[in-house]
C-alpha cells in the first residue's frame, strides 16, 4: 500500500515539474507522505492509570472497613492486627492513586503532546535529479 502511494506521488511530482527543467534556477519540491500515527502506548498508559486509580478507591474502601473493625475490636492482638492491615491497605491505596495519576499524565503526554516522528517518505525533484528518501 505504501509502495503504491509512493509510486503515484513520485509520478505526480515528476510529471508536474516538467517546466522546471527549462528554468535556470534549480527547483526542488518535497512531497511528504503522512502516515497514520499510532498512539497505542499513550492509550495503554491512560487505561492503566484509570485502572490503578479505580483500584485505589477500592483499596481505600477496604481500609475504611478494616478501620471500623479496629474501632469495634476488644481483643488486643486483634486490635494490633486490624490496625496494621488498615495502615497497609491505606499505603497501597495511596501508592496506586499516585501511580495511576502518573500513568494518566504520561499517557496524555504520549498521546497528545509528543511530536510525531519525521516523515517516512519524501520526494525531491529538481532539474538534474529526482530523489526519493525513506526513513524508518
Amino acid at each position: 500500500m505504501v509502495r503504491r502511494m509512493a509510486a503515484v506521488l513520485a509520478a505526480i511530482v515528476v510529471f508536474s515539474s516538467g517546466s522546471a527543467a527549462a528554468d535556470d534556477a534549480p527547483q526542488v519540491r518535497s512531497v511528504p507522505v503522512e502516515g497514520r500515527t499510532q498512539h497505542w502506548l499513550g492509550d495503554l498508559c491512560i487505561v492503566t492509570g484509570i485502572a490503578l486509580i479505580a483500584t485505589s478507591f477500592e483499596l481505600q474502601g477496604h481500609a475504611n472497613a478494616r478501620y471500623d473493625d479496629y474501632l469495634a475490636a476488644t481483643d488486643p492482638p486483634e486490635i494490633s492486627r486490624l490496625y496494621e492491615e488498615t495502615v497497609a491497605l491505606d499505603r497501597w491505596s495511596s501508592g496506586t492513586l499516585i501511580g495511576g495519576q502518573a500513568f494518566v499524565a504520561g499517557g496524555l503526554y504520549l498521546r497528545f503532546l509528543r511530536r510525531p516522528s519525521p516523515q517516512r517518505v519524501a520526494f525531491s525533484v529538481g532539474p538534474s535529479r529526482c530523489a526519493v528518501s525513506y526513513h524508518f
